[in-house]
Formats: C-alpha cells, sequence, structure tokens
C-alpha cells in the first residue's frame, strides 16, 4: 500500500490596494493548483480555498486576519511552496509565511507556474 501524499502548503501573494490584481493572484494560484492536482499533488492553497468564501460572505481579505487560519494550516502540512508570481517577494503574507516555516524548522521551497523548482 502506497503513503499518503505530502500534503504541501501553497503561499501565494494575494493582497493589494487594486481588486483586479487580487482576482488576477487568486486565478493563477488556482489554475496552478489544479495543474499539480492533475498530477497527484495534495496542495492546499489559502488563496484558493478562501478567496470565493471571503468574497461571498465579505470577509477581510488581508493577510493579518487569516494568519491563525494559515498558521494551523501550515502546521499539519509536510512543507511549503513559494509560489513565484507577481508580488510574491513583497508579500507581507508570504513573508509572514516563509519567517514561521524557519521558526518551526518546515521545509519550504520556491517553485515557478511551470512547476520547475527555483533553486
Amino acid at each position: 500500500q502506497m503513503p499518503p501524499p505530502k500534503m504541501i502548503y501553497l503561499a501565494s501573494p494575494y493582497s493589494d490596494d487594486n481588486p483586479a490584481v487580487m482576482e488576477e493572484r487568486a486565478q493563477e494560484t488556482t489554475e496552478f493548483v489544479a495543474r499539480m492536482t492533475a498530477l497527484g499533488h495534495l496542495i492546499y492553497s489559502p488563496i484558493t480555498y478562501y478567496h470565493t468564501i471571503a468574497q461571498v460572505m465579505s470577509l477581510p481579505t488581508d493577510a493579518e486576519f487569516w494568519w491563525g487560519f494559515n498558521r494551523d494550516m501550515l502546521n499539519r502540512c509536510h512543507e511549503m511552496y513559494v509560489l513565484e508570481i507577481d508580488g510574491w517577494s513583497a508579500s507581507v503574507g508570504v513573508d509572514k509565511e516563509i519567517e514561521y516555516c524557519k521558526l518551526i524548522g518546515k521545509t519550504y521551497h520556491f517553485i515557478q507556474t511551470d512547476g520547475v523548482m527555483v533553486p
């Protein structure tokens, strides 16, 4: 019997003053999650999961509001990927997720939208 796949937390930028930028980031992130899922990877993306929920329920979209949820999911995941889409290096949320991984000794990798790991 095969062991279950590693669960990967996907960090990606989201918040922006321009709602169109947020929508584009959510779309890019979700397309990446779909491609990885089709390849058999188990990916958890807070952006993919909560973007629509936040819109439907008029919930906050800032990193601070979601940090408790994201931290708890990071604790459950085996490792983290940082999706290098536009805005990732300036993202407060992504930075916090990376710092938390360092703090708890969790492995993280930088990855491009085509699935190539960045050395």
